[in-house]
């Protein structure tokens, strides 16, 4: 199993990290319903789910974590928990329809990866819903300068909001939704703090985006060739399309996306070999990896959740 050394702090003050909550109880509250205003219809896993503090009240039942002494009181709280850690998500490709992450990306190891295996898991328009603490925000600028001084945040990394969405765009998921709470220091937060869309003003904020699908790449390659000045191959692609509609309908689903992602697959390579651009080489990867999962489909259908014994 990969080690996190960022939960030694968990592992050692779980009690502190307790009361943080019961101390700060309307500022957890405000972030409770920040999440739940970008939560979809569909069953979450949370991954970092620690002592289910956000697991239990959002109705999550199913919890990834690296810490047994974390995991030990989620359980408590009516959650299954499953050890492991957000770079090797112990799920197989396309299982989920929703991850939630609260605060964990901020101690994970690896944000790339983390973020890479998300989408690895997640099934096709499957949602991941982040929520942290906006580093650009008051209490962002508090706790990084304060962190030393944490037990819990010395070796954490912050965000600022436009970062994430950065990570989560070049990594083959869309933003649909943002929103922010949290306006005042944290020793002010005295009552229920509103919810408001966007950020910018808000210290805490939760991101929805959606794991894209085929014709969410054929529009980013489009875009990608119309930028790089390659319009005949733009106009080839709605071509593809055009001619491939209703393949779906008469050879099935993952049939007509696997035939979508090879032929982007061939455009982005043509793309590399003429042009010098770092997005090419960022969406030929995921594409392929796309391409990769629907002919895996094809062979052998949909495999079931990997089922691991509880901590």
């Amino acid at each position: 199993m990969i080690t996190m050394p960022k939960i030694r702090p968990f592992e050692e003050y779980t009690e502190r990290y307790e009361n943080w909550f019961e101390k700060h109880r309307y500022a957890y509250l405000s972030e409770i319903n920040a999440i739940k205003s970008v939560m979809p219809q569909e069953e979450c896993v949370e991954v970092g789910v620690g002592s289910g503090r956000f697991a239990e009240p959002l109705g999550i039942k199913l919890g990834v974590e690296p810490s047994k002494r974390m995991a030990k009181i989620a359980e408590s709280r009516g959650i299954k928990v499953i050890e492991g850690v957000a770079e090797d998500l112990p799920f197989p490709d396309n299982s989920l329809e929703c991850i939630l992450m609260v605060t964990t990306i901020c101690f994970v190891d690896d944000p790339e990866k983390a973020i890479k295996e998300a989408y690895r898991v997640l099934k096709p328009n499957g949602h991941i819903i982040i929520g942290f603490i906006d580093r650009e925000s008051k209490i962002g600028r508090e706790y990084e300068k304060n962190k030393d001084k944490s037990v819990f945040y010395r070796e954490a990394n912050f965000f600022s909001t436009q970062e994430i969405v950065n990570l989560l765009e070049r990594n083959g998921f869309k933003v649909e939704k943002i929103v922010q709470t949290l306006f005042r220091r944290l020793e002010e937060v005295d009552s229920v703090e509103p919810v408001k869309e966007g950020f910018g003003e808000g210290s805490f904020v939760a991101i929805r985006a959606r794991k894209m699908d085929a014709m969410d790449f054929a529009e980013k390659v489009k875009g990608l060739a119309e930028r790089l000045g390659e319009d005949k191959l733009r106009e080839a692609i709605d071509r593809f399309l055009t001619l491939n509609e209703g393949i779906e309908k008469t050879r099935g689903e993952h049939f007509a996306k696997a035939g979508i992602y090879g032929f982007l697959e061939g455009i982005l390579t043509t793309l590399k070999l003429k042009h010098e651009d770092e997005e090419i080489s960022e969406l030929l990867s995921l594409i392929k990896k796309a391409r990769e999962i629907e002919e895996a489909f094809l062979r052998k259908g949909n495999p079931p959740i990997f089922e691991q014994k509880p901590l």
